[in-house]
Parts: C-alpha cells; sequence; structure tokens
C-alpha cells in the first residue's frame, strides 16, 4: 500500500512532488492548524513552449527533468518542492524569513540561467520567473 501512496504523490516524470500531494499537505496543514512559517514560491520557466515547438516535446521534458534536478539540490530536504503545472513548480520553503526566501529563489534563477542545458547534442540555455508569498 505504501508503494502505491508513493507513485500516486509523486510525479513520475521529475521524481518530484505533485499536485495531489500538495493538496494533502494544504489540508493536513490546514486541519492541524499548524502555525510553522512556509515561504510559498511558483517557479515557471520563461519561453518553455519556444523550446517544445522548437526542438520537440521530448527536447522539453528532458529539460524540465534537469530544471527539477536543480531545484531539488538548491533547497533543503525539510523544504518541498512540487511540479504544479506542466512546466510550473510549487517550492514551500520552510521556516525562513521571507527575505531569506528571496535570497534563495534569487539563487535559483541564477543557477538556472547560467546552467547549458545538454540535451540530444543541443545546448539549451533559458531563464525562470518566480514569485514569493509568506
Amino acid at each position: 500500500m505504501i508503494v502505491f501512496e508513493a507513485q500516486a504523490h509523486t510525479d513520475a516524470f521529475t521524481g518530484l512532488y505533485n499536485r495531489r500531494y500538495a493538496n494533502l499537505l494544504f489540508q493536513n496543514i490546514n486541519a492541524e492548524h499548524l502555525h510553522l512559517q512556509w515561504c510559498i514560491a511558483m517557479l515557471d520557466n520563461d519561453d518553455f513552449k519556444e523550446i517544445n515547438d522548437t526542438y520537440g516535446n521530448n527536447v522539453g521534458d528532458l529539460v524540465l527533468q534537469q530544471v527539477a534536478e536543480i531545484i531539488r539540490q538548491s533547497l533543503r530536504k525539510a523544504d518541498v518542492v512540487v511540479r504544479w503545472g506542466g512546466e510550473e513548480f510549487l517550492l514551500l520553503i520552510d521556516d525562513v524569513h521571507p527575505v531569506t526566501a528571496f535570497l534563495i529563489l534569487e539563487k535559483l534563477r541564477i543557477s538556472i540561467a547560467e546552467t547549458v542545458f545538454v540535451v540530444d547534442g543541443l545546448r539549451l540555455k533559458f531563464t525562470v520567473t518566480s514569485g514569493l508569498d509568506e
């Protein structure tokens, strides 16, 4: 049963949590009245449709996997990363001041912007945009 639950809460493509898991997490936080300080951010790949249209969905998919890995490596284990939509990621940054969360997002933005994504012999660069709520 635990295997099925893990599969139900994980995006099979990126290995990140999925939207279903995020919804359960929000319900639990609300139901248990947890007073932890979470900073919530959305991160979106800029002009990602152009990558898919120009190079194909396979290349776009491989880029998404690499972006997911950069995000995962950039955050702490206590933080939660969710593949929210096609190329959108929800980040729940645990127990930090909003200024610190902003600095984390800025470092992540720069890291992705400076990365050369090598996919199927192509060398691609792109940027991300994020927004933060405390």
